[in-house]
């Protein structure tokens, strides 16, 4: 029932709760629990109704929501199990839309961990006499 409602929402990226430097989305680590009702307002629907005070009441911020499963969801209060479900789907798109934005991001700018090895090429004139050289200068 809820579902239905649910998924008729128009789809958007999901991590554009404010805008940080440059324009870019803040990085959902980053996010309060204000971010997190403004996320769960946006794309969670009714559940926003029905547990945005929860949430905010739990101090959930991006990093917890990230992390959480269905058992973290039960223990602060989400009795109902398909609410849980409907909510770990949203929560897990968060995720992996983070996770593919994370991705993009060092596959543009590089991890900072690549190695930089240096130029072992030698010309003819540096490299050192082989053994056939030597054997034959006997």
């Amino acid at each position: 029932m809820l579902g239905a409602t649910l998924e008729a929402r128009p789809k958007t990226d999901g991590l554009t709760v404010k805008r940080g430097m440059k324009g870019k989305p803040k990085p959902l680590y980053f996010w309060d629990s204000a971010d997190v009702n403004k996320w769960l307002r946006k794309h969670g629907g009714l559940y926003y109704e029905l547990y945005g005070d929860l949430l905010s009441k739990h101090d959930v911020t991006g990093r917890t929501l990230i992390r959480v499963n269905d058992i973290k969801l039960e223990k602060i209060g989400i009795l109902d199990s398909s609410h849980r479900h409907d909510l770990m789907q949203f929560i897990l798109r968060l995720r992996l839309k983070h996770e593919m934005s994370d991705l993009r991001s060092l596959n543009q700018r590089g991890s900072g961990f690549e190695l930089k090895l240096p130029d072992t090429r030698q010309s003819s004139m540096d490299k050192t006499p082989t053994t056939e050289k030597i054997a034959g200068s006997k």
